[in-house]
């Protein structure tokens, strides 16, 4: 497919563009600020002044993260205070800070020279842009103390002056530096949300053409919420000045609905129950989400995001339990999704260990790689899917014209042998009768044959009928079907039939219809194949799904050499029609018996 070369271009383009820490070596730089500098947790805004007594202050070392120095200032706020002296004349003076977590105000000798987002209760955020400001040249003390006091907020991740370069230089040249980078995020940005795009727009193409099964609809609104985070959080979006106190509260409850969206695919397409506990989850995701978006203190906004984040590992848990169990199920396309999940734990794993020591990841958050590799993981996998199917569509209508073929020549035999015998000696008899050869006696004896014969006939012609589609299907409820053909099948062969399950079930025509032909199709296979003495029949509702398990005491057989082999025409039958009605046909054989599970979504 021409989709699959576009996706795989795109994922170039992303890998090529992620990049990693920057070297700090800069010939820009005329000082240097790197190094062992003063530093105190909380907020007043007098340590602006120049003349604050700071000789109690602790030392940090810049650039480096309050995690990886194991500082956790409270409220989340801390000030840096780097003293310099200039001894060289600058044109056009500036100071470059590199990235700092996650907002900040720069103050210089008492006087705020500029600052990133928005600092407070309705705080606004920005790791990825680049510090740099111009410093006005009558603040700047020749062969003095400087004092450069930095406050900066920590909302998210590590927090402080994270990289260089840090330092003093001319404001064109550090310009330049600070393009080059902020190139390089931009980019990345761009390839990520386009990929995004371009997934969401797979999505709405296949919505369109008629495949509408859930975990599409889930993956696609996965794709258009991390989308909307994406854009909204990117350096290009925070550059027009659009990015508020409200588009960022936004942003974090997009950002807290993810993991519930990807949940909801990874459950769906492992065709799992939606269990008590996942409705409990899925809840408490809703209520965060709303909270994250209301105007609320920023020390509950803390609350809410450790309730978050346990939630969080709950969900990837989860996630990590589901994919292994279709992994264990065999599950077509289970082991791209098990990638995926797997990948945003990995990813998960090293974004706490960077909070603590970063070292590898510079411009991208490594819980973002893992966010892309399931993002790929899941799109690979629906695409999957739908070749997948297309290709088994194409096979299945050869199988039904060789079904509809196999179907005639049996008719036509049960016709000859059995319709076509009863009508050949109805024929004779009336012949012999006309013929008047007989007395009255054996002539009456001839049409006492010949009404056995006539009643025969019609059973036969009854039984055929009902072989073809069942008067019953609309009468009756599903058990009542299925103990009917048990006691029918048992007369026929002998093979004793336990059906079990609550009497009341039914289903839809159209979905009792195809699990008719489902339970048909197994008895069959094991009255041919299986020299089963017993069967036992479970059905079993539980409201979300309709749980058939078939099992016999038979010799049982390999389910995967059957399909490889091209024997089970039978079994593929039964896979496919299972498929159709969105549910899945699990086959376990042993030499002690085989047992079908079929397992059909009721909502």
């Amino acid at each position: 497919m021409k989709i699959h070369s576009i996706i795989l271009s795109i994922a170039v383009i992303s890998v090529c563009n992620i990049s990693f820490p920057f070297s700090q070596e800069n010939n820009s730089c005329l000082i240097s600020l790197e190094g062992s500098h003063l530093f105190s947790s909380g907020d007043d805004i007098r340590w602006a002044d120049s003349d604050f007594d700071d000789k109690n202050w602790m030392q940090i070392q810049v650039p480096g993260s309050w995690q990886s120095q194991r500082l956790t200032p409270l409220p989340h706020i801390g000030w840096y205070r780097i003293h310099f002296s200039v001894s060289t004349e600058i044109t056009h003076p500036a100071i470059m800070l590199g990235r700092i977590g996650n907002a900040d105000e720069i103050f210089l000798n008492g006087t705020k020279i500029g600052g990133e987002g928005i600092i407070g209760e309705y705080f606004s955020e920005i790791e990825h842009k680049v510090r740099l400001y111009r410093i006005p040249k009558k603040l700047l003390r020749p062969d003095a103390d400087n004092v450069l006091a930095v406050r900066v907020m920590n909302t998210y991740r590590t927090g402080g002056i994270l990289d260089g370069p840090v330092c003093i230089g001319d404001y064109g040249e550090l310009t330049e530096k600070k393009s080059d980078r902020e190139f390089t995020r931009k980019s990345l940005e761009i390839a990520i949300i386009v990929f995004l795009c371009v997934s969401f727009s797979v999505c709405m193409m296949l919505y369109i053409l008629g495949i509408r099964d859930i975990e599409y609809r889930y993956f696609g609104i996965f794709i258009f919420i991390y989308a909307l985070e994406c854009g909204f959080d990117s350096l290009l979006f925070y550059e027009t000045g659009l990015k508020t106190p409200l588009i960022q509260r936004i942003i974090n409850a997009l950002a807290a609905m993810l993991p519930l969206t990807a949940l909801m695919f990874v459950l769906h397409f492992s065709k799992e129950r939606f269990f008590l506990w996942v409705k409990c989850l899925a809840a408490i995701f809703v209520i965060i989400s709303a909270g994250l978006i209301l105007p609320f203190q920023y020390s509950f906004h803390l609350k809410l995001i450790d309730i978050w984040s346990l939630l969080l590992l709950l969900t990837v848990m989860s996630g990590l339990f589901f994919s292994i169990r279709a992994l264990i199920r065999k599950l077509n396309e289970s082991v791209p999704v098990f990638i995926g999940v797997s990948g945003l734990i990995i990813g998960g794993i090293f974004e706490t260990i960077e909070m603590i020591r970063p070292r590898w990841f510079g411009n991208v958050a490594p819980i973002d790689y893992g966010m892309i590799v399931l993002l790929f993981s899941m799109m690979y996998a629906l695409l999957a899917r739908h070749s997948r199917i297309r290709k088994e569509l194409r096979l299945l209508s050869g199988r039904i014209l060789e079904s509809h073929e196999q179907e005639r020549k049996r008719l036509s035999r049960e016709l000859h042998d059995g319709v076509g015998q009863s009508l050949l000696a109805v024929k004779l008899h009336l012949q012999m009768i006309h013929a008047k050869t007989f007395t009255p006696d054996v002539e009456k004896e001839i049409l006492l044959s010949l009404i056995s014969e006539i009643s025969h006939t019609v059973e036969e012609l009854r039984r055929m009928a009902m072989d073809l589609r069942p008067a019953t299907l609309e009468k009756f409820s599903l058990f009542e079907i299925f103990g009917w053909y048990a006691r029918k099948f048992t007369e026929q062969t002998g093979i004793i039939v336990n059906v079990r399950g609550d009497k009341r079930t039914d289903v839809a025509l159209n979905i009792k219809d195809h699990l008719y032909r489902i339970y048909q199709e197994a008895f069959n296979n094991i009255v041919k194949h299986a020299d089963a003495t017993q069967i036992d029949v479970s059905v079993e509702n539980t409201g979300r799904f309709l749980n058939i398990d078939i099992a016999d005491n038979g010799q049982g057989f390999n389910p995967a050499e059957a399909m490889k082999h091209n024997s089970g025409l039978g079994l593929s039958t039964m896979k496919e029609r299972t498929e159709l009605l969105e549910g899945r046909c699990h086959i376990r054989s042993s030499e002690k018996g085989t047992t079908v599970h079929i397992q059909i979504p009721l909502l």
